[in-house]
């Protein structure tokens, strides 16, 4: 049994609760009083270097005892817990960065690994439909930003990235990735599901505040934050 434990503007979130073998073990993270109440998942990276798409690549730079030793950003990443699933293990994770700006609902400057998020920027007010005059951005659980900038024809990646954006309806959105699994956002730019080309899925539901309430994976494993 695994869960996840969030409260919105307590001291103390419960990050997990794992029963393994008869034993719990539940992770918490005490969030400081004078932090933000977490409003929205879409925070700002104030690197000077934003590192490659390439996650292999980026991580070359960052050092054993987590240092970017290109731009001196401190990076911590915290590993949660693994399930077996269908498509292979689900693992859960959180990272922390100095160099990003705002809170996910996890806490300040934490990232939590299965979120990742999409929102629509207006460039041009007067003509946000033409050429250049929006662009979406996607939030990546590394800390990553990638926008797609709007061409009428559709969305023009960044150079590095090799994902494909398009619209879908009603103002959602799907990101395809070169192996064809997709992520599907609701009108909030929340995931609604990360489908894979055989048909395994994993479904994810959030609230109006933006705050995850459920991730089912299809077959069958689910898990509800309480």
């Amino acid at each position: 049994m695994s869960k996840l434990v969030h409260t919105t503007k307590g001291r103390i979130i419960t990050l997990g609760t794992l029963l393994v073998l008869g034993l719990a073990l539940t992770l918490t993270l005490v969030q400081r009083a004078e932090s933000a109440p977490y409003a929205n998942p879409f925070w700002g990276n104030a690197s000077a270097s934003p590192e490659s798409a390439i996650g292999s690549v980026a991580n070359l730079a960052i050092s054993p005892e987590g240092v970017d030793m290109r731009t001196g950003e401190l990076f911590w990443d915290h590993f949660l817990f693994r399930t077996p699933g269908v498509r292979g293990d689900l693992s859960f994770a959180f990272r922390w960065r100095s160099m990003i700006n705002g809170s996910s609902q996890m806490g300040r400057q934490i990232l939590p690994s299965f979120e990742t998020t999409s929102q629509y920027v207006v460039i041009n007010q007067q003509n946000r439909n033409g050429p250049g005059g929006h662009a979406v951005d996607i939030r990546r659980p590394s800390g990553r930003t990638d926008r797609f900038l709007f061409n009428r024809a559709g969305y023009t990646a960044p150079a590095d990235v090799f994902d494909v954006l398009t619209a879908g309806p009603g103002g959602t959105y799907i990101l395809t990735d070169k192996w064809q699994r997709l992520i599907k956002f609701n009108v909030q730019g929340m995931p609604t599901s990360a489908d894979d080309p055989s048909g395994n899925k994993v479904l994810f539901t959030y609230n109006a505040l933006y705050q995850i309430t459920s991730m089912t994976e299809l077959p069958p494993n689910w898990w509800t934050p309480r």
